[in-house]
């Protein structure tokens, strides 16, 4: 996650996964129809604004997709102590970018990184999250989405690498991962 300003001036902070590129395309198909308030998008392809419907049901998407561009809490799967890793780096961008939200770092072996509580699944916290980054080996991601559909978290931005171009055991991995966000439809991107 660079540092950058791209004028997105969301509650991500500037420079936040292109907010801005992703937030005009999602915007831009809304306003053509493609998306209208009874389907709703489960995944969001790895290159921004390429959406697929992948089910059909009565919400408003407009709404929704507000708690993923403005979430008021944000959990962290794969949270790191460890200043080079990517889950540390996330934390590290959503506090110097000024996110007045929630953080939830999840790490079970860590009891605080920055300061911030840790909590061992997203199961342990109590109140609602709005959005899950999952920055853990593409074997776990799987696992750590069921939970995050348990807990009825509507987005999750997968950054893991290891899926459909890793090969057959990573495209399996990616199978699993659409059918789970069917199951609790959740958006996902990554």
């Amino acid at each position: 996650f660079p540092s950058h300003d791209t004028g997105a001036g969301d509650a991500f902070g500037s420079g936040f996964i292109g907010g801005l590129i992703l937030r005009k395309s999602i915007q831009h198909s809304l306003k053509l129809g493609a998306y209208n308030s009874g389907s709703v998008v489960t995944h969001i392809g790895a290159q921004a604004g390429i959406l697929t419907r992948k089910k059909s049901i009565n919400i408003n998407c407009n709404m929704s997709l507000r708690r993923l561009f403005e979430p008021r809490s944000i959990a962290v799967i794969g949270a790191s102590r460890h200043r080079t890793k990517i889950g540390h780096s996330i934390i590290e961008n959503l506090l110097n970018a000024g996110y007045r939200g929630t953080i939830y770092p999840i790490n079970p072996k860590a009891t605080t990184i920055l300061g911030i509580r840790c909590y061992v699944t997203v199961a342990d916290i109590k109140k609602p999250i709005d959005c899950a980054i999952i920055v853990i080996p593409a074997s776990g991601v799987a696992a750590s989405l069921e939970v995050c559909g348990k807990k009825k978290i509507p987005f999750a931005i997968i950054i893991s690498s290891g899926f459909k171009e890793a090969g057959k055991t990573g495209k399996q991995q990616e199978e699993q991962i659409v059918a789970i966000a069917k199951k609790y439809v959740i958006i996902v991107t990554g």
